[in-house]
């Protein structure tokens, strides 16, 4: 009897717990609009429905069908600032070290990107890091434009050495290969 006592204890204890949780916790939706008012308080939003466009900039991410709809509701939670580049430079030094020797970043676009029912300001920009052993890579990557967080990245090729068989652990021999 003590077992089964014990037992409907820890039963009723975890879903009093389970209860209280579902009720005073906040749900998703009122978290992510609290957020998107905090961050968006002050911010000046040029709307133009006809041109689809935010400040003079394309919106990018729209459902199709909605666009106007979508656009007279949007909340943008980030603004653009001169500073992305510089964060965007200092995630490549933090992460490359020493062995970066050259950084050079081209912006391509500037837009607004609705991702995930969020709507961000984004810099699209080409990034070309050199190594110290002069090897060279260029990628793509989507900026948030406040801070010069990378969002997206793609285009990156495989870095590899001049000569592959360099590395071979198994020398082959030369008279089966010609050079």
């Amino acid at each position: 009897m003590t077992r089964q006592r014990l037992l409907l204890i820890l039963i009723s204890v975890s879903l009093l717990l389970a209860g209280l949780g579902l009720i005073f916790l906040p749900k998703p939706d009122s978290v992510a609009k609290k957020d998107t008012q905090k961050s968006n308080a002050g911010a000046k939003l040029r709307v133009d429905v006809d041109k689809l466009q935010v400040n003079g900039l394309r919106v990018v991410g729209l459902a199709p069908g909605q666009e106007r709809d979508q656009l007279r509701s949007l909340t943008v939670v980030n603004r653009p600032s001169p500073d992305w580049e510089e964060g965007l430079l200092s995630t490549f030094r933090a992460q490359g070290g020493q062995a970066i020797k050259q950084m050079n970043l081209k912006k391509v676009d500037s837009f607004v990107w609705i991702h995930d029912g969020l709507a961000l300001f984004v810099e699209s920009v080409i990034v070309s890091l050199k190594s110290d052993q002069n090897r060279e890579t260029t990628f793509r990557v989507l900026v948030d434009a406040q801070n010069g967080k990378i969002l997206q990245h793609w285009d990156q090729p495989i870095v590899e050495s001049g000569n592959p068989r360099e590395n071979f652990r198994i020398k082959l021999d030369p008279r089966n290969h010609e050079e």
